[in-house]
């Protein structure tokens, strides 16, 4: 048998094919419960795979999410970009999507021709980036494109969607620990306050600090320039 299409279901299933192509689309209509699962239950069993090419250009919508991954990581940044690509990959596939991945330099504003490229010819339906640093001429860039795009680490514009964790609860959290165990010489090592996400925990850390009457001086923030995110 060759390539099993919408008129192969609709001939199993006894109906019109404009009915499979609405059900296996997702388009509202009344259709009875039984003939929903009929439907998608014989397009499994015959092996009906749509035309995503076609689909594609019917809709308007590439039905892929981009992911921004910065090229070089350290293993820990990859074992982070791994958790956060099957997540993304296993709540995409529910919905449809697929993702793909875009590898960008370490400093991402140097690659907006590459992403200008993808996004002007609508490959993508939407991207995920990651943690970028403060005035990222990305961000203006992709909300000139009128691109949907969400942000992991919260931005410094305003009217963006992101999510993050309370950065500065981490490093207030993390000082007050070490001063629980009776340490008064503290220092912090991380990522350049560049990085939004890197200075809120130094905020968070240094407030920590000042409340239990530890100088600054006594409390350092050391830039580690190897960490993999300085660049």
């Amino acid at each position: 048998m060759g390539k099993v299409t919408i008129k192969d279901v609709a001939g199993a299933a006894g109906v019109d094919p404009s009915t499979v192509s609405c059900i296996l689309n997702n388009v509202q209509k009344r259709y009875s419960p039984q003939t929903i699962e009929l439907v998608k239950g014989l397009a499994r069993e015959l092996g009906y795979r749509p035309d995503q090419t076609a689909r594609s250009l019917r809709s308007g919508r590439s039905e892929m999410i981009g992911i921004l991954v910065q090229k070089n990581m350290e293993p820990t940044q990859a074992i982070m970009a791994y958790r956060l690509m099957s997540g993304v990959g296993a709540e995409a596939g529910e919905r449809g999507y697929d993702i793909a991945q875009m590898l960008v330099p370490s400093a991402i504003d140097s690659d907006l021709d590459h992403i200008g490229r993808v996004t002007s010819r609508r490959r993508v339906d939407g991207l995920i980036l990651q943690n970028p640093p403060r005035g990222s001429r990305t961000l203006n860039f992709l909300s000139e494109m009128d691109i949907p795009f969400v942000v992991i680490g919260r931005p410094d514009m305003d009217g963006l969607y992101w999510v993050d964790t309370d950065n500065f609860e981490i490093g207030r959290m993390i000082a007050r620990h070490l001063i629980g165990l009776g340490h008064r010489r503290l220092a912090l090592i991380g990522p350049t306050e560049n990085l939004i996400y890197a200075a809120a925990r130094a905020q968070g850390f240094r407030e920590a600090a000042r409340e239990a009457g530890i100088a600054d001086a006594e409390s350092p923030i050391i830039v580690c320039e190897a960490c993999g995110f300085c660049d």
